[in-house]
């Protein structure tokens, strides 16, 4: 603009317009137009019209535009030093091409507020993506809020794994000033060096890292089938203590250790911490968050982070090369959108609403389904038919009741692991892929308030079902 405000432009398409030419009316399409929301008056550039073959005459009443034949199809006023061109834009023609479903901006949000230029690089490499264009000078807030960095450090001489599990960096995060809904304070990362693969889990204190450690090996060596041989971490005391070298040395794993003070030395799992909690903050200031899902953010940033492309790699992303198959997001969605989630015939009467307004608070693993908390109740909901209004915040400011006793509804569906839990046991390490999940507390337990469309068995238990009146049978009496 030209008081060097920056302006947003959300879609880009095409209008239907009348426009008033030597006293006629004229119906013309304008195509490329910019939908800019903040901006009051409509603005049309001249370079574009000469860009596309028109030609363009002023004189001291007005000006005409003329198209490749001579004749005029558009005619402005002058008023002062303006030119105002008489048109009606058609409302109910309008048509935006790049909507807000499929628009960069969704997607940047949805991807944890990525860069535009790993954006524009990151269509090509996907399934499930339909971008016909990326502004690389795209302003965000959110991501003005919260990504502001020094200057980096020179490379230093370290070397590269030539194959999976060759070296694995891990780091602790924290401590966290606002505690998650869960209780945890620090995150634990372990960084695979060949794919960039990054793995996390939620800690209430840093001296559970060697037990974190022994979970992700066993989880690792079993879907790899290559073992850990390299152990590359900070010289902080969770990665040094005796029991933790003994294990190393029992499972023939190498340690290697950064000079004290010296967390440059890490630089892997550092820089991956940063881009973690980069995506943690603008995902929640975006979309006006309490601080307390922060556990849930940091799932769900570490989630797309294994989906999104990297300089390490030659134009793949973390989680193609782990598995050695082209991932699919098609399914992501904007962290903390107000969503809808379809509730079960069995779980309402006939004239009860079927669906239930939520917060969307990522993904589980092996299962096409969404982690929602209701927004009524304050539990978590596990559900796959969900509707989504990414473009809404009505829900901000949104926060987890301690109060509110769970009801756990869980019908077992074929294929899946059947989920179990009992009210001792706190329901805060159920995992998906490369994360650990959080769950809602309450006073009596951290369950799971589950939601299916699958069929429940033939038989289904009373524990599960909500017991309906039984109907009264009608006696006809005979004469």
């Amino acid at each position: 603009m030209g008081d060097d405000i920056v302006l947003e432009a959300i879609g880009k398409g095409s209008i239907k317009a009348i426009m008033l030419v030597g006293g006629q009316l004229t119906h013309t399409t304008i195509n490329q137009v910019l939908h800019v929301p903040k901006m009051k008056n409509n603005l049309i550039s001249l370079s574009k019209f000469i860009s596309e073959g028109f030609k363009v005459e002023f004189d001291k009443y007005g000006c005409k535009v003329n198209d490749a034949r001579g004749v005029v199809v558009a005619q402005a006023q002058r008023d002062k030093n303006l030119y105002f061109l008489n048109v009606k834009v058609r409302k109910d023609m309008a048509h935006i091409a790049n909507s807000l479903e499929e628009s960069a901006m969704l997607w940047h949000e949805r991807l944890g507020h990525l860069n535009m230029a790993s954006l524009k690089e990151l269509d090509a490499m996907m399934d499930g993506m339909n971008l016909k264009e990326v502004l690389l000078h795209h302003i965000c807030e959110g991501c003005v809020k919260s990504k502001h960095q020094r200057t980096s450090f020179p490379k230093d001489g370290a070397t590269r794994a030539s194959q999976l599990l060759e070296i694995v960096h891990a780091d602790v995060c924290g401590p966290m000033k606002t505690t998650s809904h869960g209780g945890a304070r620090y995150f634990l990362t372990f960084i695979d060096d060949f794919s960039n693969k990054t793995h996390v889990y939620l800690l209430k204190a840093k001296g559970e890292a060697f037990e974190k450690f022994k979970q992700y090996k066993a989880l690792v060596d079993n879907e790899i089938g290559h073992k850990i041989k390299v152990l590359r971490s900070d010289n902080r005391g969770e990665f040094v203590s005796k029991k933790f070298d003994a294990f190393l040395t029992e499972c023939g794993i190498q340690r290697q250790t950064s000079a004290p003070y010296s967390p440059q030395q890490n630089g892997v799992a550092e820089r991956a911490n940063r881009t973690i909690m980069e995506c943690v903050r603008s995902m929640i200031l975006a979309q006006g968050l309490e601080l307390e899902f922060l556990g849930e953010a940091v799932n769900t940033a570490v989630y797309i982070k294994n989906r999104c492309p990297t300089k390490a790699l030659d134009s793949k992303t973390p989680q193609e090369v782990w598995s050695g198959r082209k991932p699919d997001v098609s399914h992501l969605k904007v962290f903390g959108c107000k969503t809808f989630a379809h509730v079960p015939n069995e779980k309402r009467t006939k004239l009860e609403s079927k669906s239930m307004p939520c917060v969307f608070l990522g993904y589980y693993e092996g299962t096409k389904a969404y982690r929602l908390m209701c927004v009524k109740t304050k539990r978590i909901i596990k559900s796959r038919d969900v509707m989504f209004i990414e473009g809404s915040k009505e829900i901000a400011g949104v926060s987890h009741s301690e109060k509110e006793e769970n009801v756990v509804v869980h019908e077992e569906v074929e294929g899946e692991e059947q989920l179990t839990f009992s009210p001792d046991i706190p329901l805060n390490e159920t995992r998906m892929e490369g994360v650990q999940s959080e769950s809602t507390p309450s006073s009596s337990s951290d369950e799971e308030f589950v939601v299916s469309n699958d069929k429940p068995s033939s038989e289904p238990s009373q524990d599960v079902l909500r017991e309906r009146p039984q109907r009264q049978r009608r006696e006809w009496l005979r004469d």
